[in-house]
């Protein structure tokens, strides 16, 4: 028997994904107000910070399976890592793992959504490259529009090169030429079920 996932409203779900983090800050925070003698105190605020968002991450994926049926899969890779690279944190008693967990996931979407013959994509050429230390924004042509494109420094990319872009609507955001104000689009929703 299948279930169809039951809508959830824009709050909740960016309650969902920013939820742990917000959790992991407020943690390292209060962390770093409190003292504990037989630890360095930053790497007791890391502790304490990596196994609250660790803990508010499983608590997300529940509650997105509890409320709407389903766990997004961006919940589910952003938590598995969290989980992952928390524990190694934890047994090692390293931060470095913790602070791997951002790059790995901007490094997977830029590899997923850039990937040239990817199903969907369109071939764009790149025009130019801003460099921004762990990340770079990519500008593309394609079809006469300048896309740009941000894709972690992982990714081989040189001005002439082609690279395969996917365009989600909910992602995409256009901007005024002449004023460079963001442009309000309107969303076509898909039917809901009755």
């Amino acid at each position: 028997m299948t279930t169809t996932p039951k809508p959830a409203s824009p709050l909740f779900r960016m309650a969902l994904d920013y939820g742990p983090l917000v959790v992991f800050f407020v943690a390292n925070l209060l962390a770093g107000k409190i003292g504990l003698p037989d630890m360095v105190d930053s790497l007791a605020q890391v502790i304490i910070a990596s196994t609250a968002f660790m803990i508010a991450s499983v608590i997300a994926i529940i509650v997105s399976k509890w409320k709407t049926g389903h766990i997004s899969p961006m919940l589910w890779l952003s938590a598995g890592l969290v989980v992952v690279f928390g524990a190694l944190t934890l047994y090692f008693r390293d931060d470095t793992f913790l602070k791997m967990k951002p790059t790995i996931v901007y490094a997977m979407f830029s590899a997923i959504l850039t990937r040239r013959g990817a199903p969907g994509s369109a071939d764009a050429v790149v025009d130019f490259i801003e460099e921004l230390g762990a990340s770079r924004v990519v500008y593309a042509e394609l079809g006469g529009t300048m896309f740009a494109v941000t894709v972690s420094e992982a990714m081989e990319v040189e001005p002439g090169s082609a690279i395969g872009l996917i365009l989600p609507p909910e992602r995409l955001h256009a901007f005024d030429a002449e004023t460079g104000r963001r442009l309000e689009m309107q969303r076509e929703r898909a039917p809901q079920p009755a």
